[in-house]
């Protein structure tokens, strides 16, 4: 038991010259299993060098990942299955992304989970398309549930940033429908049906 006791400000420092790991290891029967350090990248400049970074460990004591996670120092993000990471949360998976399996969290690298971690909203990346994908759904039956975008308000836009309708598509707001499920055109009032096959609107 290490206990350090200071009336204003306590702390432990681990100090070294820059470029060189500093580091916190815990360790089963000599063998490590997590390590907390520094990097050994060189303090250059830009507050660049000496990102925090966590590390799990096997059995062996050798590096499972490399880190699990890091802070890195000139920006503050945060990087998972990353040492590069681009934005205040970046998560890289390391395994190959797929489309979902209703029932699997299989191929998922991200899952707000409900209470008993058996379902939730899980997303991923699929490596071989480059699409994304989000499902809510469980993961230990083959059961989806609803996904609600805006349930208490605003409106929804599908390539624009300033969606003029509840669903608003185009980058004019081309194609919208409104609030009551009306369907409406931005300027020109027309509503055009293309294809080779019958076309009809009941109403």
């Amino acid at each position: 038991t290490l206990h350090i006791y200071n009336a204003t400000a306590p702390q432990i420092a681990i100090d070294g010259p820059a470029g060189t790991y500093r580091d916190l290891s815990f360790k089963t029967a000599n063998s490590l299993r997590w390590l907390i350090r520094t990097s050994g990248l060189a303090e250059s400049g830009s507050n660049a060098g000496s990102n925090f970074e966590i590390w799990n460990r096997d059995d062996a004591g050798s590096a499972i990942s490399s880190p699990a996670f890091m802070i890195q120092r000139s920006s503050g993000n945060v990087g998972i299955g990353t040492t590069g990471p681009l934005s205040k949360l970046n998560v890289v998976d390391s395994g190959t992304g797929a489309w979902p399996t209703l029932g699997s969290a299989t191929g998922s690298s991200f899952l707000l989970g409900g209470s008993t971690n058996l379902w939730g909203m899980f997303a991923g990346i699929n490596d071989g398309t480059g699409g994304g994908w989000i499902q809510v759904m469980r993961k230990d039956s083959a059961t989806a549930y609803n996904l609600a975008l805006q349930p208490v308000g605003g409106n929804v836009g599908i390539g624009t940033t300033a969606p003029l309708s509840m669903l608003s598509v185009g980058a004019s707001s081309q194609f919208q429908v409104n609030s009551t499920g009306d369907i409406t055109t931005s300027s020109t009032g027309e509503l055009t049906i293309g294809g080779t096959g019958n076309s009809s609107i009941a109403g």
